[in-house]
């Protein structure tokens, strides 16, 4: 039996990546009886996409770290060397990483009192089971705002199809488009007519980060709506991505969360492949099996 008292959960990138690695750790926690602290000092370093703010704006059950806190704890010379070293061993100096092996509990762990966990925990295998807590965390801690409940009545008014692109920084610099890639108006294209195939009525809800291609690429499609520029925060972007019946998603977590957060059972989700464009990098569970896939790159 675990003795584990707190979870520390080192946070990185933007929202998409930070609701992963919040469900994987709430999850933990939840079973260990333990409490959740988040590790800010990787967001908070790097000072890009909104820090932690677009995560507080939920109701995660987890505080912030006081200045310094999970530092003095975990020191970073500490998590450096258990990083390195964590293929060999994990947990290692109080760090918990993520490893292609790792499995979807840590009830193995033995007696530490004190853990962090780090890694991106891109599959809903590490928190799956625990998904009625994880979708009433991730809910709007002060409610939609004036324009967001405008949205939402027109979103639920009818069937409708979530499209999300993702294009800038995945553009901004040749890392990252070797790295990522980025989804082609075929693949829109091709996605939007498989689903219109069983529910041809369905209206386009479209949310990204590149307003001015979704406009000219969608400029002759009818009946549809952009919600992205018209000053909604982050959260509130993706929870009306999830009040869609139906998503068309880019190879990004944000929109993946947008659909995983959909309750329906009747739902459709279509998913680009490969999800990465650096076949080194591994997405094998990242997709759930019930979702579909399309080639990202298509004429």
């Amino acid at each position: 039996m675990t003795q584990i008292k707190t979870i520390y959960c080192r946070l990185n990138g933007g929202l998409g990546n930070q609701l992963f690695q919040y469900a994987a750790a709430r999850t933990w926690a939840d079973e260990a009886g333990a409490n959740l602290v988040l590790d800010t000092r990787s967001i908070l370093k790097r000072s890009e996409h909104n820090g932690m703010g677009d995560l507080l704006g939920l109701n995660v059950r987890a505080v912030e770290g006081k200045p310094n806190e999970a530092s003095r704890i975990f020191p970073e010379v500490n998590w450096r060397i258990s990083r390195a070293l964590r293929n060999i061993k994990t947990p290692l100096l109080g760090c918990y990483h993520e490893t292609k092996n790792s499995g979807p509990d840590i009830v193995s762990i033995g007696k530490i009192s004190k853990l962090l966990v780090s890694g991106f925990w891109q599959s809903e295998t590490f928190f799956l089971r625990n998904r009625h807590n994880i979708t009433k965390d991730l809910t709007l801690r002060h409610g939609f705002s004036d324009q967001g409940l405008r949205f939402k009545r027109i979103i639920e008014a009818g069937p409708s199809i979530s499209i999300h692109v993702r294009r800038g920084d995945y553009l901004a610099s040749e890392f990252n488009r070797s790295r990522y890639g980025v989804c082609s108006a075929g693949y829109y294209r091709s996605a939007i007519s498989a689903i219109k195939a069983h529910s041809p009525d369905c209206q386009l809800v479209l949310f990204s980060d590149d307003v001015e291609w979704v406009k000219h690429v969608f400029e002759k499609a009818s009946n549809y709506i952009l919600i992205s520029g018209n000053g909604l925060s982050t959260a509130e972007e993706l929870m009306l991505m999830s009040k869609c019946d139906h998503h068309i998603i880019s190879n990004s977590t944000f929109g993946w969360w947008g659909a995983w957060l959909n309750p329906s059972e009747t739902k459709r989700i279509i998913a680009p492949t490969p999800w990465f464009s650096d076949m080194k990098l591994n997405s094998a569970t990242l997709i759930p099996p019930q979702w579909l896939i399309m080639p990202k790159e298509q004429p």
